[in-house]
């Protein structure tokens, strides 16, 4: 909306210069200096006229002037001296637009024609500016504008956040069509298309005034209209990046208290190219669905089945909270740019807070196993405990996330097993895990560390528990189950403490 105003401002002004100048223009040439000088006094500092030639007859005029010292405007066409009516041909040209703190360089050539009354006539006109082509007409009456039809086919966008004032963003082009049949203060009425062109980005002014570190290759298009009635704008448009496509639908806006919402779809065709904005390493596709909404700050919701079950979201001022429902292990562990090593489904509940890069995690699942890995491989050769045959009906993980440092703890049991990691830390930056174990399947037990890089982390078992267990077991399997406990018992009254301190190491 904000281009559609300015363009429409700059329309009007030129057709008012005009206008001024058949109202002043009387006498002789040699009055144009004064002519001049009284027209920029009522245009105001903005804009500042300059009477070149003029020729004149009751009935018609001829009139060339520059706006600015940069654009020249040539002006010829009938009055009528009674009603003050006209019909009037102009050319606007130059190689330069000067205006307030503008000073761009920009050829402009435009020619078109002029009806009407000071306050209330009709202006049409058709050429060539910021490196596109132009063509629009507009009936302006005082206090709105009616049956206002713009076509602006690749204008160069960095020209035109210079005429804004504002550093470019954008270094593309852009289109605009408007059919709009009333614009004034109080009521709205048309459509307007905006199509930005694939375009590059001006990375150091993101960078400055955004703090967002885009990646030097991050190209963006959009396409959208919107409709505007009484009170309000609706819309729908689409914007697509190198990183992430986003469509709008149904979307909302209210004059009355400038809150905006949407339906929206994100497509992400793979997560890692988020990583300037997340400073995370996410990986694979993720799509969702939800509502956005602005008034005072960004809200969203929505939901994925990207990772085989349903997660559902919302966000709010720096926070964010993921309900999981049966979510696949795999996808999600792939998604976190984390080893696989586990399969099953999850749930539970998320909480992260994006200002201080923390989260904390709840999650439980009814069918896990895990798969083979090099810790797997590992504890079978030390044990032949085989990990991957077990399919676990509970399981508990919690866990807390601090500057991309996860520490956890997590029990997986069924009926006659268990396994346990507890005071554990995983390290996406250092790519490193640590954590204590404790293991116990298929008549074995087994304690220890796993520890080293996050690919192919190394086990360390505690020998001294493991060789009580397996002294504990060979005596029970050879004498009869039970037999080791009662002669832990018998030591118990023994008081040689050196010899019972050296047996009960095996027990």
């Amino acid at each position: 909306m904000k281009v559609f105003k300015f363009v429409l401002f700059i329309v009007i002004m030129i057709a008012a210069a005009i206008f001024y100048i058949f109202y002043t223009a009387s006498g002789h040439a040699q009055i144009s200096s004064k002519v001049s000088t009284l027209l920029s006094k009522e245009l105001g500092q903005e804009v500042r006229l300059t009477i070149e030639d003029i020729a004149f007859t009751p009935s018609h005029i001829d009139v060339t002037f520059l706006i600015n010292d940069a654009l020249r405007a040539e002006v010829e066409g009938f009055m009528s001296p009674l009603d003050k009516e006209y019909v009037i041909k102009y050319h606007l040209s130059g190689d330069k637009i000067l205006f307030k703190g503008v000073n761009l360089e920009d050829k402009v050539d435009i020619s078109g024609r002029l009806q009407g009354l000071k306050d209330d006539f009709k202006l049409q006109g058709q050429g060539s500016a910021l490196d596109g082509e132009v063509d629009f007409s507009l009936h302006h009456q005082p206090k709105k504008d009616e049956d206002i039809k713009l076509s602006f086919q690749n204008l160069n966008t960095a020209k035109l956040f210079e005429l804004l004032e504002k550093k470019p963003l954008l270094g593309g082009t852009f289109s605009l069509e408007a059919d709009v049949s009333l614009y004034s203060e109080f009521e709205k009425r048309g459509d307007i298309k905006l199509d930005i062109h694939r375009s590059g980005v001006y990375l150091q002014n993101v960078r400055a005034d955004y703090e967002v570190l885009l990646p030097d290759d991050f190209m963006i298009s959009s396409a959208g209209t919107i409709h505007l009635s009484p009170g309000q704008f609706t819309f729908d448009g689409r914007i697509d990046t190198t990183a992430a496509n986003l469509v709008l639908k149904k979307g909302r806006y209210s004059e009355a208290n400038q809150k905006l919402n949407a339906l929206y779809h994100l497509e992400i065709d793979e997560l890692s190219k988020l990583r300037f904005l997340t400073k995370k390493r996410y990986a694979g596709k993720f799509e969702s669905d939800g509502e956005l909404e602005y008034l005072d700050g960004l809200r969203f919701d929505g939901e994925s089945n990207s990772m085989d079950g349903k997660m559902s979201y919302y966000y709010e001022e720096g926070k964010l909270e993921a309900k999981l429902e049966e979510l696949s292990m795999e996808k999600m562990f792939r998604a976190m740019a984390y080893p696989s090593i586990m399969i099953g489904d999850i749930s539970g509940k998320v909480e992260v807070d994006v200002h201080d890069n923390s989260a904390v995690i709840n999650l439980r699942s009814k069918n896990l196993r895990f798969k083979r890995s090099s810790v797997i491989d590992n504890i079978y050769r030390v044990s032949s405990m085989d990990i991957s045959r077990e399919l676990f009906q509970k399981t508990y993980f919690t866990s807390s996330v601090e500057n991309g440092v996860v520490f956890y703890d997590f029990k997986a049991e069924n009926r006659g097993s268990h396994i346990a990691l507890f005071d554990a830390q995983m390290d996406s930056h250092r790519n490193t895990i640590e954590t204590n174990f404790d293991i116990k399947m298929q008549g074995e037990e087994l304690s220890g560390e796993i520890y080293g890089s996050l690919q192919s982390p190394k086990v360390k078992l505690d020998m001294g528990k493991y060789i009580e267990f397996k002294a504990k077991k060979e005596i029970d399997e050879f004498f009869g189950m039970g037999t080791s406990d009662k002669v832990k018992k018998e030591l118990n009254n023994v008081d040689m403490d050196d010899i019972k301190g050296f047996i009960n190491g095996f027990f």
